[in-house]
């Protein structure tokens, strides 16, 4: 910001803050369970059906997918 006069130690009082392993901790139960539901509904919330085999790195065509919109001009 143009206003900071100190820009670079503005900076290292940011990342200092970000990086510190012992300020604002919450106990590890409760950023597991955070991070697996945000997890969950980031990604449409928990699997309606069983998966039958991986779909790790395969294309839409191996998995029988469609494309759902057709991008025109």
């Amino acid at each position: 910001h143009p206003g900071v006069e100190d820009y670079a130690q503005a900076i290292d009082t940011s990342v200092d803050a970000f990086t510190d392993k012992q300020a604002d901790l919450i106990p590890t139960v409760d950023y597991l369970l955070w991070a697996l539901r945000g997890g969950l509904y980031d990604q449409g919330g928990p699997a309606l059906s069983e998966i039958t085999n991986s779909m790790r790195n395969r294309a839409r065509s191996e998995m029988d997918m469609r494309h759902n919109m057709i991008m025109t001009r």
